[in-house]
């Protein structure tokens, strides 16, 4: 499998690690009976009984191993086609729980025909960069959606409004460099 779109795959599971995020009032990390579902990422994408699996090159495979780690290949729902990933489905339904921000590598997916990452915990901006697909159909949302994250205006010209919908952006207060001139 390309290595590139490995490192996004770890670069969204290192984001998520490194922003502390944990849902509140869901439990105690210390309780042996902690819901592995509170935690960011979500930690049932590592067990075993896991109901997902990866499709690659038409061939299904289960690579959650309780090893309490999430690893690339355990996150969410994957499409491999000649050992690049054409679909990533982290959102609605499968509760990735990925939180911090769309790390700036997910360009480097330059094969995915799905990317749907809505219903998150993401931050920050959407990266220029996401509109670089061209194997992706961003009008349609069940190949591309963000929405119900906490990701801050402006949004890249490429993302539809329909793929932003129901954002948290309480936190978006300043603004910031949006377009990196240093103001």
């Amino acid at each position: 499998l390309h290595g590139d779109d490995i490192a996004v795959l770890q670069g969204f599971i290192d984001n998520s690690l490194n922003s502390g995020f944990a849902i509140e009032d869901c439990g105690n990390p210390n309780d042996p009976w902690y819901d592995p579902w509170c935690t960011s990422p979500n930690l049932y994408m590592d067990q075993s009984d896991n109901w997902h699996e990866v499709l690659i090159d038409d061939q299904y495979y289960q690579f959650s191993n309780d090893n309490g780690i999430v690893d690339p290949l355990e996150l969410g729902l994957q499409e491999w086609t000649n050992g690049r990933l054409t679909s990533i489905m982290c959102g609605a339904y499968i509760y990735c729980n990925l939180s911090g921000e769309l790390p700036n590598s997910i360009s480097n997916l330059t094969e995915v025909e799905v990317l749907r990452l809505e219903v998150n915990y993401f931050t920050g901006f959407v990266p220029e960069s996401i509109c670089g697909f061209e194997n992706l159909n961003y009008s349609d949302n069940l190949s591309f959606d963000l929405s119900h994250n906490q990701l801050c205006p402006p949004y890249p010209d490429c993302v539809p409004a329909g793929a932003v919908q129901y954002m948290d952006t309480s936190e978006c207060g300043q603004i910031g460099d949006v377009n990196y001139d240093g103001d």
